[in-house]
């Protein structure tokens, strides 16, 4: 999981920013300025006029200083001091064609964490890997999913009438669900070393946190906390590593059972199914 730094400066680092700015050099002050500036100086007092000197080559770094940082203040909030990315523009590129991969931790009380790896091809494609090996696959054009499990040698095959039905449903497919109108804004903060906004909904006993890159608006990180209605168990669901347009081979995404793997086919297609947490009978 990536580091996070909560900021008392929405998430802008100015301290190391006006650090790094001192180190570079002072800008100079205008020969016909200073000359205005220090003519009614007497010429024995020296003293006076160095101390002048100074003051007008400070004056003009601390300058310099504040219009850097208020630049990069306004051009990553859009200038009005709040996050310019909008909640529109977070959601597109998970709703369209794009390609995108993530990874996926899911973090159940008292149990093991679960890692998988997810890649989606277009909107109706996607595969997931678990770190057993076990994958699956859906096609929702198709309406149909393949479930491989190679510590059985078994491939079941669902039809699937809606990814809302699909037996290994997506925490991404919740989020594509979500309404402009619907979100809490949850200010800035910093991700992995980027400046990133975030965005709450909530559904149901489900709390969801994206966020996104202050500068692009593309989702970087997805936090989901899911309670059981039933026993209270908390599910926490963290979506990382998220990346878009990147290139995939389409056999990666076919239906074609392994070979020498045992088929089970259902032919009664799933309306709705819901995979319940282990402890939620």
């Amino acid at each position: 999981m990536g580091t996070e730094k909560n900021s008392e400066h929405d998430g802008l680092s100015l301290e190391v920013l006006e650090a790094e700015l001192r180190q570079m050099p002072q800008p100079a002050v205008p020969a016909e300025l200073e000359g205005r500036l220090l003519a009614d100086i007497p010429a024995g007092k020296r003293a006076s006029r160095l101390w002048y000197r100074g003051l007008l080559v400070r004056t003009a770094a601390a300058a310099a200083i504040l219009i850097a940082v208020v630049g990069l203040f306004a051009w990553l909030t859009g200038g009005n001091g709040t996050a310019s990315v909008s909640f529109a523009q977070v959601l597109q590129p998970i709703s369209g064609e794009r390609p995108f991969t993530y990874k996926q931790i899911v973090q159940r009380e008292g149990l093991t964490p679960s890692f998988f790896h997810y890649i989606r091809l277009d909107g109706d494609r996607a595969r997931r890997t678990a770190s057993d090996g076990s994958f699956w696959i859906a096609d929702w054009h198709k309406k149909k999913t393949l479930i491989v499990n190679p510590a059985t040698k078994t491939a079941t095959i669902y039809i699937v009438l809606s990814p809302s039905a699909d037996p290994v449903p997506e925490i991404i497919e919740e989020v594509k669900t979500f309404q402009v109108g619907e979100e809490e804004d949850l200010g800035v903060r910093e991700i992995d070393g980027r400046s990133a906004v975030g965005f709450r909904v909530r559904k149901r006993n489900q709390d969801f946190d994206v966020w996104a890159d202050a500068r692009t608006g593309l989702p970087i990180r997805i936090e989901a906390e899911i309670v059981s209605g039933r026993t209270g168990v908390k599910t926490k669901v963290t979506v990382t590593d998220i990346e878009f347009d990147v290139q995939l081979d389409e056999n990666l995404f076919s239906l074609e059972p392994p070979e020498g793997y045992k088929t089970i086919e259902h032919t009664r297609p799933l309306l709705r199914y819901r995979i319940k947490p282990r402890g939620d009978d």
